[in-house]
Order: structure tokens, then sequence, then C-alpha cells
């Protein structure tokens, strides 16, 4: 959830509020959802980044 909150924090003061950006992709709230999902938290390896298999 720390992660989460500082993903978000960063993209409302810094992307959206760039005028260089038109698009914003919610990758982080995508992944938030498969976390609380049936899913579970098992997308990392680490509990930070994502695992790649």
């Amino acid at each position: 959830m720390t992660m989460y909150k500082a993903i978000i924090s960063a993209t409302k003061t810094k992307i959206l509020t760039n005028s260089n950006f038109t698009k914003v992709i919610p990758n982080g709230t995508a992944i938030q959802n498969m976390r609380t999902s049936f899913v579970g938290d098992t997308l990392t390896r680490d509990g930070y980044h994502l695992r790649i298999s």
C-alpha cells in the first residue's frame, strides 16, 4: 500500500500537472486491483518489484 500511495502521489503531482503528457495509463491502479482480487499479493519478487515469469 505504501508503494501504491507513492505512485498515485507522484502521478498527481508530477505527471497530471505536466502538459507534455496527454494520456496516463493507470498501471499502478491495475496492479493494486490485482493484489486485492483473488490473485492476491503474489505479483512481486520482493514485496515491491514486479516478478517477471
